[in-house]
């Protein structure tokens, strides 16, 4: 059986098959507490998903998502853009995939 489960994104409904989650009230407070709390979630996960457009405003994000499923010992699938390419989801722990929804699927 494959659950995903989504953190963040939006506050509109999501599919059947998807679980929308969020940190604790502890977890919220700062960075370093949402990745106690992240850490902390039982049972973990396996894979960390990485989807993200590319917009100029994305272009200005860091990898950090790549760090967090790093700090979680899970493989990264992430978007290949500029983001996240040379990041640790470009390399031995993780895939970057084409920004189409037939790629994702096909991993």
């Amino acid at each position: 059986m494959v659950v995903i489960d989504v953190l963040g994104m939006t506050g509109q409904a999501l599919p059947d098959g998807l679980n929308r989650i969020g940190p604790s009230i502890h977890g919220r407070r700062s960075y370093p507490a949402f990745v106690d709390w992240l850490c902390s979630v039982h049972p973990g996960w396996n894979i960390g998903l990485a989807p993200l457009l590319d917009t100029p405003f994305n272009r200005c994000k860091s990898s950090l998502k790549a760090l967090d499923y790093a700090a979680l010992g899970t493989a990264v699938l992430a978007s290949d853009v500029p983001v996240y390419r040379g990041s640790l989801a470009d390399g031995v722990t993780g895939e970057l995939v084409p920004n189409d929804p037939y790629a994702w699927y096909a991993r």
